[in-house]
């Protein structure tokens, strides 16, 4: 991944090879030292293996070992097996590492523990380039524990109330703000997203996104503010108090569904890690079993954990002997819905589109990308990327869910689920209301917000011009 990332990383080698290849060009480079990116659950199985070999070589070499708690590359497993840091430094020493250092971001976990060998000391994160730089000019094989919870995986975690929530949040004042894009460049955060505004594009917090681990304060910048103790309201605009939800949604006609069950419906869902593609798919598959139907079902998750694209393949019918395999095959799919127009355009998935079958529903929210972080004045452009999903199409429709799951629920986490209700009312969901809300009301605490995003989407739907006027803003929701 950091080859990718324009950090000027050279080499590439496989899970558990971490270092092979530089034992066979060591001898032949005039370079004395490398750094070797190692995650705690390749260490497991087989990463410790690639750390004696350089030993044995006695390669100059520093191995900086990632222990966030999860396998995070491919979807935030817990890693297989029970592996602690004292535990890791304890082997690394005792199969002749020269010096094992660890850097953490909360090191009084250390600090009342004899766990330790004596000379392994703990650093805060911020002193991590030093430390580095002292590694580098040992002799020999060291390692650096890099000790810090996956943030994505964390985020998950205290959504579910399982790790304890921070204190402190960092918003900007755009007002102040230049938009030179320093905090994106300081934090690599992409929650640190764009904004356009009458005086250029400025820069914000997204508060659903961000990780709260205020990295993106080392930019020296006198927009940001620190608030201690708040967190995120999650409220409707004050105009929608004025408006009659409850009936409104009681007076929808029910759609007529595009497509029975006699044969497969063919969904994908598309997006990025962290914004609820597969909670949203789940939903779907959980839906059209309570209806009756055998389901297939194929996430890929890949570098979801990275704010990588996500791809879940939704198969269903009421004879499951139809489903062969759960995969959509190519020009294939009945519907597409994309949570995102970047992610949506990839060749992955094209190539499930049919402009004869496939039907579009697209969310026009622009998230951040990578590149953006490197590059602030980079724009999407999310035109030529609807009209090549238009050109893919039998027929696409747009809405930009982010805006409105804001604007109406108080909470641009509902994005998904209020474009699923968007798909059901124009017919594009061949399920019934009734499984629908059942499978709502397996989300737990969220059930209740994702049935009202649900409804809100119904309403974007059917009465787009009413809920224009409601917020006094374009809805960007259109068809072609």
């Amino acid at each position: 991944m950091a080859v990718w990332m324009d950090r000027q990383t050279a080499g590439s080698v496989q899970m558990g090879g971490e270092g092979v290849d530089w034992m066979g060009t060591a001898p032949f480079t005039v370079t004395p030292h490398i750094f070797q990116n190692l995650g705690d659950g390749t260490y497991f199985h087989s990463g410790h293996l690639a750390i004696r070999q350089s030993v044995a070589a006695g390669v100059n070499i520093t191995y900086k070992l990632l222990f966030n708690d999860a396998v995070a590359m491919t979807g935030g497993q817990p890693i297989d097996g029970q592996v602690t840091v004292p535990q890791i430094v304890k082997l690394a020493l005792a199969e002749g590492v020269k010096k094992v250092a660890i850097v953490a971001e909360d090191i009084s976990r250390y600090a009342a523990r004899g766990e330790l060998p004596a000379g392994v000391t703990a650093y805060p994160r911020d002193d991590l380039d030093a430390v580095q730089r002292e590694l580098r000019d040992i002799e020999g094989v060291t390692v650096l524990i890099y000790d810090q919870v996956c943030a994505t995986e964390l985020r998950r975690r205290r959504k579910r109330d399982k790790s304890l929530q921070p204190t402190a949040r960092a918003v900007i004042n755009d007002l102040v703000c230049e938009g030179c894009g320093d905090c994106q460049t300081q934090s690599n955060c992409l929650a640190v997203v764009p904004i356009e505004t009458s005086l250029g594009r400025k820069r914000a917090i997204d508060q659903s996104a961000c990780n709260t681990d205020l990295s993106c304060l080392k930019g020296f910048c006198p927009s940001f503010v620190t608030l201690e103790g708040a967190t995120p309201a999650k409220r409707p605009v004050p105009a929608t108090r004025d408006f009659d939800f409850d009936a409104a949604v009681t007076a929808l006609a029910p759609p007529v569904p595009t497509k029975n069950h006699s044969s497969p419906s063919d969904i994908l869902l598309v997006g990025i890690g962290g914004t609820g593609v597969v909670t949203a798919a789940g939903l779907i598959a959980q839906a059209a079993r309570l209806d009756g139907n055998g389901v297939r079902t194929l996430n890929f998750t890949g570098f979801a954990q990275k704010g990588g694209e996500v791809l879940s393949h939704v198969r269903f019918c009421s004879d499951e002997t139809a489903l062969h395999q759960a995969r959509i095959a190519q020009g294939e799919a009945d519907l597409v819905l994309v949570a995102d127009i970047v992610a949506g355009v990839s060749e992955k998935v094209l190539t499930v589109f049919s402009p004869e079958r496939t039907r579009c529903i697209a969310n026009l929210h622009e998230s951040q990308t990578g590149p953006m972080l490197r590059n602030p004045d980079i724009r999407i452009g999310s035109n030529r990327l609807i009209d090549l999903l238009t050109s893919r199409s039998q027929r696409i429709d747009m809405i930009d869910a982010g805006q409105l799951a804001e604007a109406l629920v108080g909470d641009r986490e509902q994005a998904n689920i209020l474009l699923l209700g968007f798909s059901w009312q124009l017919g594009a969901l061949p399920l019934t209301l009734l499984s629908i809300q059942q499978a709502l009301d397996g989300l737990g605490r969220y059930a209740s917000i994702a049935r009202v995003a649900f409804q809100w989407g119904r309403l974007a739907a059917a009465i787009p011009a009413q809920i224009h006027d409601l917020l006094g803003q374009s809805t960007g929701s259109r068809a072609k």
